[in-house]
């Protein structure tokens, strides 16, 4: 008969997993932004004004709340927040890129919030 002492629980294994990503991120985030520029060969840019021309319509609405998820070191959801009357949140798992993001954001109106994607601490809708 087998021992099930080896065995891994699935949310052990997903626990594991997201620790091991959270730690990768951390090591990366003071070069996060020069390597997505350099990595995307500077395309990131173009694709942040296009999300947010694509949702301009919300942006406007002052009631709205858009919140971007896995925001990284912040630069979708100030790109977002540019001219926008929407309120915009960012959330993410990372620390110390949200450490990057908020130092970014400055005065401007930006929370962030540390939250993993899979367990988000927001109504739904």
């Amino acid at each position: 008969m087998a021992s099930n002492t080896n065995i891994i629980s699935s949310s052990e294994h997903e626990i594991a997993h997201s620790k091991a990503v959270r730690e990768m991120f951390a090591g990366i985030a003071g070069k996060y932004d020069l390597l997505n520029h350099l990595l995307s060969l500077n395309i990131d840019k173009g694709w942040r004004r296009k999300v947010s021309s694509e949702i301009a319509d919300i942006l406007r609405i002052e009631k709205a709340v858009v919140l971007d998820v896995a925001c990284g070191t912040g630069d979708l959801s100030l790109e977002l927040k540019r001219n926008a009357k929407a309120a915009v949140v960012g959330t993410d798992f990372c620390r110390p890129m949200l450490k990057i993001a908020n130092e970014k954001s400055g005065q401007i109106n930006l929370p962030y919030v540390e939250a993993d994607a899979m367990n988000l601490p927001f109504n739904d809708g």
